[in-house]
């Protein structure tokens, strides 16, 4: 059962049109119809050959076998077809589902994840994981459709003795299978498994004194005496198959040689015909191999677990987003740091030790004096991609923690040193995420207002250029020129320099003005070693082990450099 619901677990996330499903329904049940309904074309060839003597109609009914499978052989490729199409959606439906956890995960996860070399596995498991799902959903409606049709073809043909018989038959052949499966997976192997495997790790964490002592005989025996238990087990296993198997042959065997006498029987006191009784042989042998098949479902849906649960533990595990409160577009842009203490990774002394710090909405503040670790640490607590170990950040009185971070995101703009691209089109680096929906006229004034129309101009199709179509890479300059613009066009209640802009490029005469524009009316910290010369600083932070050493105000304070 629990193997089944992880199954159904991973089909709830299949995002699947009903075309589809419609299409392959109607194909599997063809496939099915068709076989079960052959019996009844060899009943009336049979009669029309050997009782009729009617070489007309016995050609009709050859025709009829032909025009079955015929429409079978159709119908089982539009099934196939349509099958490995709604594996390749599951399989899209699945890329997606993890590319959402995987993009979402507390962000503490990364560096596990790129260390561990976790992520390729999972991705080659996807397909796989889609196909044998859907595999084995088709292949048990279809075996289902098919039970029903040939019992239905056999209460046709004959509801008496010879009907119970066959019911007989593939009931057996289940429960035969149900023990085989059982004795498989017979638990007392995997303990004695488990318990050889604990043996074998004491040896080799001993290995200093059996060496030391030339224990290797010794321990081998030992060793060998630990596995003896598997040998017993195997050999039990193997003639609990033995007998299984013999069983199930000698009753199959005597099942269907009563099956024989009955119709024999009945024909002699002429009860059943010659085509009926052919008839009623083929529906018991078309049901041996659906049932086989549904009598294997545990096996199949063990073997299935296997590789679907790695895969669903990684999608169940708890995202980074918990708040639930969305914050209003026009926000101030006041933000309060209460008493916020964040540890570092094994760690005994607080990375960051803020007590009561706030900025009043559109000051703009430099923050100076911190290590690379703290500046990130202190910019992952402002994106809300990492909490702090205690205390809260309230942003216009609302805890960080209570916020949904998609709604807290529209409210933030992140510009860095090394601008990246994210995007193949420039046009697409500007309306980058939830502004992708922005028309060309608003792109164009975004890249306007930051200068970057002057370099996008010169590119061979403006705007959409692919970034990685270019004869010779953007600039460092004009990356940046694009990363204002699109923190231009996302409009952001704060803003946030990461390392930028330097000295050097503050005095440049086109990012200068952009830049002071910019931060105009807006929420802003900077972070940078360097106290940048613009014009709208209201106050210098120094840290100094995480904690704020100094506050300064920005007009008595004399930059040096």
């Amino acid at each position: 059962m629990r193997n089944l619901q992880l199954h159904l677990r991973l089909l709830s996330t299949l995002d699947l049109s009903w075309k589809s499903l419609a299409v392959s329904t109607i194909a599997h049940l063809t496939m099915a119809a068709t076989l079960a309904a052959s019996p009844l074309s060899v009943q009336q060839l049979l009669i029309d050959s050997f009782i009729n003597n009617d070489p007309l109609s016995a050609q009709s009914a050859i025709l009829m076998l032909l025009l079955l499978f015929g429409l079978r052989g159709l119908a089982c490729f539009v099934g196939i077809l349509s099958s490995n199409l709604i594996g390749n959606q599951f399989g899209t439906s699945l890329r997606h589902a993890f590319f959402d956890k995987l993009l979402t995960l507390p962000i503490q996860q990364y560096p596990h994840l790129q260390d561990s070399n976790e992520i390729e596995p999972l991705i080659h498991c996807i397909d796989p994981v889609a196909q044998a799902t859907i595999r084995f959903f088709t292949s048990l409606a279809y075996d289902v459709m098919l039970v029903s049709g040939l019992m239905a073809c056999a209460l046709y043909l004959n509801d008496g003795d010879v009907l119970l018989l066959l019911l007989i038959l593939p009931l057996l052949i289940l429960i035969l299978q149900v023990m085989y499966d059982q004795q498989q997976s017979d638990h007392r192997y995997h303990q004695a498994s488990r318990q050889l495997l604990q043996r074998i790790s004491e040896s080799l964490r001993n290995y200093r004194e059996i060496r030391l002592h030339a224990g290797y005989s010794t321990e081998s025996e030992r060793l060998g005496k630990a596995a003896e238990p598997l040998t017993r087990i195997q050999y039990q296993q193997g003639k609990i198959s033995a007998m299984t198997m013999a069983l199930g042959q000698m009753l199959m065997a005597a099942i269907a040689i009563t099956i024989l006498y009955s119709l024999s029987l009945q024909a002699l006191h002429h009860q059943i015909d010659l085509g009926q009784a052919a008839a009623l042989i083929t529906v018991s042998l078309l049901l041996i191999t659906p049932i086989r098949r549904i009598a294997r479902i545990s096996t199949r849906l063990r073997h299935n677990a296997k590789i679907i649960q790695p895969l669903l533990t990684f999608l169940d595990q708890p995202s980074g987003q918990t708040g639930k409160t969305n914050i209003p577009r026009h926000a101030r842009g006041k933000l309060a740091f209460e008493q916020v203490r964040l540890y570092g990774k094994h760690q005994t002394c607080p990375l960051l030790n803020l007590y009561h710090f706030s900025i009043k909405p559109g000051e703009t503040i430099v923050i100076t004096g911190c290590s690379a670790t703290e500046k990130e640490a202190f910019i992952d607590l402002l994106l809300g991609l990492q909490y702090p170990d205690c205390g809260t950040i309230l942003f216009d009185d609302h805890p960080l923690e209570t916020i949904a971070l998609p709604s807290w995101h529209t409210h933030i703009a992140l510009i860095t040193q090394n601008a990246v691209l994210l995007d193949e089109k420039i046009a697409g680096n500007i309306a980058y995420g939830d502004n992708r929906c922005a028309n060309e006229a608003q792109i164009t004034a975004a890249a306007q207002a930051s200068g970057a129309m002057t370099f996008i101009r010169q590119l061979p199709e403006g705007l959409q250029t692919q970034t990685d179509g270019l004869t010779a890479p953007l600039s460092i300059k004009q990356r940046q020129q694009i990363a204002i613009a699109r923190a231009i066009l996302r409009n952001p209640s704060i803003l946030i320099l990461d390392d930028f802009p330097r000295q050097e490029e503050c005095n440049d005469t086109d990012l200068l003005p952009v830049l002071e524009a910019l931060i105009e009316n807006r929420t802003t910290l900077i972070f940078s070693q360097q106290v940048p010369s613009l014009k709208n600083i209201d106050r210098i932070i120094v840290l100094e082990d995480g904690s704020i050493a100094e506050k300064i105000k920005y007009l008595d304070y004399s930059p040096h450099y």
